[in-house]
C-alpha cells in the first residue's frame, strides 16, 4: 500500500501536482474551445471538399453557371465556337447518317422556300440572258461585234463584254504597308485572267511605289495612286498600315477610290492589333476576305434611250421560248425515265436471290444477272416498275443464293426428311434430330455431299426400324 501510494504521488509531481483527471478535463475544455473557434470553418471546408470530390455535386455546380460562362467567354473571343465546332460537325454528321428523314423534315421548312426562290431566279436570269442574246445577235451592233471577234480572233463573249461593260474589279490585293508583303488576294468569279503569283504582284507594286518616290523626290505622304496597263487600270489606296490595290477592267468611276479608302479604313479598324503584331504570317488575315469581297464590283455601260421593238412580241422570241420549253420538257422526261429505271434496279437488288451484274439504259434497256431458282420472278418486279415486258432485255443465269431462307428450303428439298425429323444449319454444321429409318440416314449422308453449304453433319437420329 505504501509503495503504491508513493508511485501515485510521484506521477502527480511530474504533472505539476495535477492528476490525470485534471489533464483529461483540460483536454475536453480545449476541444470545446477549438470547436467554438474553428468549428464552423472546419465544417465549411469539409463541405467544400465533399463537393469537389463528389462528381455529381461538382457537375451540378458547373451546370448552374455553364450558360453564363459560355456567354461571357463568347463575348471575349471566339474560342468557344472554335472548340465546339468539331463536336457540332460530328453530331450533325451522325444525325444525317442515322436519321436522314428527321433531319430532312427539320430543314424542309427553311430549304424549300430557298430552293423555290433559287429556281425562280435562275429561270428569270435565263430569260433575261436569252432576251439579251437575241437582241445582240439580230441587231446591226451584234453583227458588227461578231465581225470584230472574227477579225481579232477574240471570243464573241469577250467582245460583247468589252463593248457593254463600263468597269469590273477583277482582283483585289491587301498589302502590308511597311514590309510590302501580301496579306490577302481575292479574284472575281468572272475574271478573264487568273493571277498565278499574287505575291509577286504585291512586291512589284511596292517596288514601283518606291521607285517613283525616289525618282521624283516625292514626300512621304505622296504615293502612286493609279497605273494603266492596256485595258486594265490599277487603283491603289494607301494607309498608315496597309494598302488596298484593285485591278479594274474598263473605266473605273470616281467613287471606286472612295470604296477602296473605306475598305482600307475597315481593315485598319477591325485588324489593328493583328497589323501591329504582324510577323510575316498572313494566316490571321484570312477572315478579311469578307471585307475585300465588297470591292469586287462591276457596272454595265448605260445604253442609249431609243424606242425599239419589244422582243417579247416577236415570232423569233416565241420560237426560241418554245425550243427552250421543249428542251426543258425533254430533260424532265429523261430524268423521270432514268429515275424509273433506277427504282427498278433498286427493287432487284433488294430482292433476295437476285443479283444484277450489268445494266444498260442507253440505246435500249438491257440487264444481265444471277437468279436463284427459288427467287421471285423478275417479270413481276418489271411490271411493278411500270415497264412493258418487251422494253427490257433481261438475261438471268441460275445460281445458288446463300440467303438463309433459300439454303433451308434447298436442304429440305434435297434431303426430304420424314415427319418428326428436324434439321438445323449453323455455320456449315447440319444438326439432325428425330427418328427415321436407317435407309433414309444412309441416303442423307450421301446427298448431303451435294450441298455446298453443309460442311459436316451431326447425326443424332434414333433409328426406328430399317
Amino acid at each position: 500500500m505504501i509503495g503504491s501510494s508513493g508511485g501515485g504521488q510521484q506521477r502527480a509531481d511530474k504533472n505539476g501536482g495535477r492528476t490525470r483527471a485534471d489533464l483529461e478535463g483540460d483536454a475536453r475544455a480545449l476541444a470545446e474551445l477549438r470547436g467554438l473557434l474553428v468549428g464552423p470553418e472546419q465544417e465549411r471546408l469539409t463541405g467544400i471538399q465533399q463537393r469537389l470530390d463528389d462528381p455529381e455535386l461538382h457537375a451540378r455546380d458547373v451546370a448552374r453557371v455553364l450558360a453564363e460562362a459560355l456567354e461571357i467567354r463568347n463575348q471575349e473571343s471566339g474560342a468557344i465556337s472554335e472548340a465546339l465546332a468539331p463536336t457540332i460537325d460530328e453530331t450533325l454528321s451522325v444525325s444525317i447518317r442515322e436519321r436522314p428523314q428527321e433531319v430532312a423534315d427539320s430543314l424542309s421548312p427553311v430549304m424549300m422556300p430557298a430552293i423555290r426562290k433559287s429556281i425562280f431566279d435562275t429561270i428569270k436570269s435565263m430569260m433575261q440572258s436569252l432576251n439579251e442574246t437575241l437582241e445582240r445577235s439580230m441587231s446591226l451592233k451584234g453583227l458588227s461585234w461578231r465581225w470584230e471577234a472574227m477579225r481579232t480572233g477574240k471570243p464573241f463573249a469577250e467582245v460583247v463584254l468589252l463593248r457593254t461593260l463600263q468597269y469590273r474589279v477583277e482582283h483585289v490585293f491587301l498589302i502590308h504597308q511597311e514590309t510590302g508583303l501580301l496579306l490577302r488576294h481575292l479574284d472575281a468569279d468572272s475574271a478573264a485572267d487568273a493571277i498565278e503569283q499574287p505575291q509577286a504582284v504585291s512586291a512589284m507594286l511596292t517596288a514601283i511605289q518606291d521607285f517613283v518616290r525616289d525618282s521624283f523626290g516625292a514626300e512621304d505622304d505622296e504615293s502612286l495612286e493609279a497605273l494603266q496597263v492596256g485595258e486594265r487600270a490599277v487603283l491603289i489606296e494607301r494607309g498608315p498600315m496597309t494598302a488596298v490595290a484593285a485591278v479594274v477592267r474598263g473605266e473605273p468611276p470616281q467613287d471606286l477610290s472612295a470604296l477602296l479608302r473605306e475598305t482600307q479604313r475597315r481593315v485598319r479598324t477591325d485588324y489593328g492589333k493583328e497589323l501591329a503584331a504582324f510577323d510575316g504570317d498572313p494566316a490571321p488575315f484570312q477572315p478579311v476576305e469578307t471585307i475585300l469581297q465588297d470591292c469586287l464590283v462591276s457596272a454595265k455601260r448605260a445604253t442609249e434611250k431609243k424606242p425599239r421593238k419589244n422582243v417579247a412580241k416577236s415570232p423569233l422570241f416565241w420560237g426560241a421560248l418554245i425550243v427552250v420549253g421543249l428542251l426543258i420538257a425533254w430533260g424532265v422526261s429523261s430524268w423521270l425515265e432514268a429515275r424509273r429505271w433506277d427504282r427498278f434496279l433498286e427493287s432487284l437488288q433488294a430482292e433476295p436471290g437476285l443479283v444484277v451484274i450489268q445494266s444498260q439504259s442507253s440505246g435500249g434497256y438491257q440487264l444481265l444477272g444471277l437468279r436463284d431458282p427459288m427467287a421471285k420472278d423478275p417479270q413481276e418486279l418489271l411490271a411493278a416498275a411500270e415497264f412493258e415486258a418487251d422494253e427490257v432485255a433481261m438475261s438471268w443465269q441460275p445460281f445458288s443464293s446463300p440467303h438463309p431462307d433459300f439454303v433451308r428450303a434447298r436442304i429440305q428439298r434435297v434431303l426430304a426428311p420424314p415427319r418428326g425429323v428436324d434439321m438445323q444449319l449453323h455455320h456449315g454444321v447440319l444438326t439432325i434430330r428425330g427418328e427415321a429409318s436407317g435407309r433414309w440416314i444412309a441416303q442423307t449422308l450421301l446427298l448431303v455431299r451435294t450441298l455446298p453449304e453443309v460442311t459436316s453433319v451431326e447425326n443424332l437420329v434414333v433409328v426406328e426400324g430399317e
